[in-house]
């Protein structure tokens, strides 16, 4: 016999020796009536004899009788009251509390328990009470029904949470190991069905395989785990509010983050990624007879706006991806695992109560413990019938979370008037907790006074050992007395401001995803995408300052590829050649722009003092001074700034030799002409045929880079519309443009040659 068994059957006896003593004290009644007739004296010594003995036998009975306490018969009442039910149907499901276990749900349970019988053979009674239903300790109060019902089997007890207790009676059935694994195995949420469902799995697995799942469940879930510290915490099953508003949170920041992410750090880094240079570049073979060969292959530019279009797919398919992705994961849509309730089940206890007081103006819940003993009912009816201020109602029924109006006693009230449709006072007086609530429609009380000042010693149980009963008869007599004794009123009044409850479906409804935090997150996702570039930027940054291979060049830089087999003949010599992108129409801001940092990476680039060439030093010097010259005029001495009153002529001149000496530094080279089309785009490659000027059809033989060449090679007549045009100096803009030979200016003269450029420049300036 287990441990269960033997609780289940010292209940049971507990129960037999109560019901035996009240049969043993109904049968001395007519030993007092039969004393009447009186016996002989030879029969009254031998009647005395006997009932010594009797007495000398019966001695160890008040031990018994300790040791197995006996019900009180407001328990017995409730016992009895339930045995009936499960004889009725041997499940039975409360209507006490609705909100976690609707009554319409009692076939489910009756399933679970049928399936209990079919696998095991196992008769299986059910009942679904709120927790604390009782004024007995659970397993004392299965004890009493069994004894009631007199039938063996295993009583299951679920209260609003899960099963509470579990006892078998006169059969074989892991009932301690089942309660004990659906205990630690569910998170506290799973609810009572789930819990009863898992319940019924173990008890199907016999009492030697659930008893080892009952010690795995221990040991992994329990206080202390295998190795001696906490155990582990199943995972909840449902979600709260707080988890929505951060379900919805983390939308928010994923809709706006990601999208952005990909709009500000793809082009950064790309750019950053294109502008990075290695100290010794690609080198390409070029004699002095390669250009008649013909071009070679060159690296094609760039495509930026098929890498803008990708980008903006990919953030736009991110845009469209969160939500549909939320939506999936976070499919939740109530925080409790109690299915909704029926409009039946919220009414059912309702219905009941009022459809008692219309018969009595006294009611006490059947299914719960009875705190007022035959006697004191009868006491608070006659009283109530005596009252000159109107009708008293006083309801005996537990208020709880979960109950139809949620715990609010005036809610419930109120139902029970608009139930009767009759004036009166009424008292809910809850037999679990003790408390008593008074509300009041129209009678001739005051109801400030029923409501502000109802004495605590009314209202809750102040006495320091509470009793089991709560001392409710005697608190409600006072109560009564209280209500005689407050002061009449001429008109009717109310107490009751008409509060109602929370509708049961809102009530466990998660709010929806895109609300609450959602908003929030949309601003805290484009936020933390703008902190994130940053953080992307000086990690680069410190990558190209740090990381010989990772330096940048200035914006536009553009390195050319080696052309395969492009040696030239014996005797030439490599050449590594950079090239540079700039538009055909630049605007001011973009040459101010550009002139700036490209002054500030040659002057980063070239040392003076390093092992260079003594005409190549020159020659990067010149070009550095000129520039210089062109794009800092501050009468003080150069300040490292562009200077905003720069026309954009000398913008373009200062930013051509800027990239020439950058050019001649890298390639170590200072015999390349400018690109005659478009001298921003730094050193020329080839020469080739092409067609200048629009209104000249005649070709001339010009100097072009590597991306020019390749576009006159394929389209000499077009080769004009490459042509650097310059805003005029007049300021205009669209059409008010003059090609760069014709600007005001020194930046005729790229064409002639960097020597030349730079003599021009020079007496431009008025430097000799």
């Amino acid at each position: 016999m287990n441990e269960g068994d033997a609780v289940a059957v010292e209940a049971k006896g507990a129960g037999r020796t109560g019901a035996d003593r009240v049969r043993h004290g109904n049968g001395a009644r007519p030993a007092r009536g039969s004393r009447r007739a009186g016996p002989g004296p030879w029969r009254r010594s031998l009647l005395v004899t006997l009932l010594l003995l009797s007495f000398l036998a019966a001695a160890p009975a008040p031990a018994l009788a300790a040791a197995a306490p006996k019900p009180s018969p407001q328990e017995s009442t409730q016992a009895a009251v339930l045995a009936d039910r499960l004889r009725e149907n041997p499940v039975h499901v409360t209507d006490q509390i609705p909100r976690a276990v609707p009554r319409s749900t009692a076939p489910d349970y009756a399933e679970v328990a049928e399936g209990i019988r079919k696998r095991t053979g196992v008769r299986t009674y059910v009942l679904v009470l709120p927790e604390g239903g009782t004024s007995m300790e659970s397993k004392a109060l299965l004890g009493a029904v069994h004894d009631r019902l007199g039938r063996d089997g295993l009583y299951v007890l679920i209260d609003e949470h899960s099963v509470s207790q579990a006892v078998a009676f006169g059969v074989r059935a892991p009932a301690e190991d089942a309660w004990s694994v659906q205990l630690h195995e569910l998170p506290y949420d799973a609810g009572p069905l789930l819990s009863f469902e898992r319940f019924a799995d173990v008890i199907a697995l016999g009492p030697k395989k659930a008893a080892e799942r009952a010690e795995a469940a221990r040991e992994k879930y329990g206080s202390r785990g295998p190795d001696g510290g906490p155990g582990e915490e199943p995972d909840e099953l449902h979600i709260g509010p707080t988890d929505r508003r951060n379900q919805s949170f983390v939308t928010g920041i994923a809709l706006t983050g990601l999208p952005l992410l990909v709009l500000l750090i793809s082009p950064y880094v790309r750019r950053w990624w294109r502008r990075r240079r290695t100290p010794l570049l690609d080198a390409v073979s070029l004699s002095k007879d390669d250009d008649d060969a013909g071009p070679g292959p060159v690296a094609p530019r760039p495509r930026a706006r098929r890498l803008h279009w990708a980008e903006g797919a990919v953030a736009l398919a991110l845009a469209a991806a969160v939500p549909l992705t939320a939506t999936a994961l976070f499919d939740q849509t109530t925080s409790s695992a109690s299915p909704p309730p029926t409009a039946a089940d919220m009414a059912s206890r309702v219905d009941r109560v009022v459809d008692g007081l219309r018969r009595d103006p006294v009611y006490s819940d059947p299914d719960s413990p009875r705190p007022l003993t035959a006697r004191q009912l009868d006491d608070l009816r006659s009283r109530t019938k005596d009252a000159d201020y109107g009708s008293v109602y006083v309801a005996l029924v537990p208020q709880t979370p979960d109950d139809e109006s949620a715990g609010d006693t005036e809610a419930f009230a109120d139902a029970l008037h608009r139930g009767l449709g009759k004036p009166g006072v009424y008292v809910v007086a809850d037999p679990l907790s003790g408390d008593i609530d008074v509300v009041t429609y129209d009678v001739r009380i005051d109801a400030n006074r029923i409501a502000f000042d109802l004495p605590d010693g009314i209202g809750y149980d102040e006495s320091e050992k509470r009793s089991a009963d709560h001392r409710l008869g005697q608190r409600l007599d006072k109560l009564l007395t209280f209500l005689d004794d407050s002061p009449r009123t001429d008109d009717p009044e109310t107490s009751s401001v008409g509060t109602g409850a929370p509708d049961p479906v809102e009530d466990t409804a998660l709010p929806r995803l895109f609300s609450t935090d959602f908003w929030p997150g949309l601003l805290v996702g484009a936020v933390g995408a703008v902190i994130v570039l940053l953080v992307v930027a000086a990690v680069l940054g410190i990558l190209g300052r740090a990381v010989p291979g990772l330096r940048t060049a200035a914006p536009g830089i553009r390195v050319i590829r080696p052309r395969p087999g492009g040696g030239g003949r014996a005797g030439g010599r490599n050449a590594t050649l950079v090239g540079f992108d700039a538009p055909t129409a630049p605007s001011a801001s973009y040459l101010r722009r550009t002139a700036q940092e490209e002054l500030t990476a040659l002057a980063r680039e070239f040392d003076p003092d390093a092992a260079l060439p003594p005409g190549l030093r020159t020659r990067v010097w010149d070009c550095l001074d000129t520039a210089t010259l062109l794009a800092d005029r501050d009468a003080g001495g150069p300040d490292g700034r562009v200077d905003d009153d720069v026309p954009a002529a000398d913008l373009a001149a200062a930013v051509t030799l800027a990239r020439m000496g950058r050019a001649a530094l890298a390639n170590r080279d200072t015999d390349k002409p400018c690109c005659a089309l478009n001298p921003l785009h730094g050193p020329a490659t080839g020469w080739r045929d092409a067609q200048y000027a629009p209104e000249d059809s005649r070709r001339r033989t010009i100097p072009v880079c590597d991306a020019c060449r390749a576009f006159v090679t394929e389209r000499p007549d077009l080769a004009h519309t490459r042509r650097l045009t310059l805003p005029s100096s007049s300021g205009g803009r669209g059409a008010d443009r003059v090609p760069y030979e014709d600007a005001a200016g020194p930046m005729g003269a790229a064409r002639k040659g960097v020597p030349q450029f730079i003599r021009q420049v020079r007496e431009y300036a008025g430097v000799q």
